[in-house]
């Protein structure tokens, strides 16, 4: 009777290398799209003085070869202002109560009660979680196919 012989590979270090890759790959994509889609929140809701804002909407990717991570955001300080309300209109009512007054870029003085959320961010990501997690999910396919 005749022995039979099998060889085994052992690809395991191979593929979490290229498992490594593609995580990193389509999490920055899914970053960029996260970002696209918040800036375009804020034009469409016209928070568009200056530009600041949106240009201040930025990604960054951490990879130490097992896990990415993905933020994005804005290093603004006026952003979460913004994003959350100020004043009596503040989520959650934890905003100045009673209004106040400050001097403008103009020069001038002007009085309020705050401003109303914007929720620019977060409008942007349920709107687009979607198409980001198709896209993400596609991207790492096709980094390991």
């Amino acid at each position: 009777m005749a022995k039979t012989q099998f060889k085994f590979f052992d690809y395991t270090d191979k593929t979490l290398s290229k498992m490594a890759k593609a995580q990193g790959v389509a999490v920055t994509k899914g970053c960029l799209m996260a970002e696209d889609a918040v800036k375009s929140q804020i034009t469409s809701q016209g928070l568009v003085d200056t530009g600041a804002l949106r240009a201040s909407v930025t990604h960054s990717v951490k990879t130490d070869g097992k896990k990415s991570m993905g933020k994005f955001g804005s290093n603004l300080d006026y952003a979460i202002y913004q994003e959350y309300g100020t004043g009596q209109f503040a989520e959650n009512g934890g905003g100045r109560k009673g209004g106040w007054a400050y001097t403008g870029r103009d020069g001038k003085r002007h009085f309020t009660y705050g401003t109303k959320p914007k929720k620019f961010f977060r409008t942007a990501v349920k709107k687009s979680a979607s198409n980001i997690s198709t896209a993400v999910t596609s991207e790492f396919r096709s980094q390991l196919s």
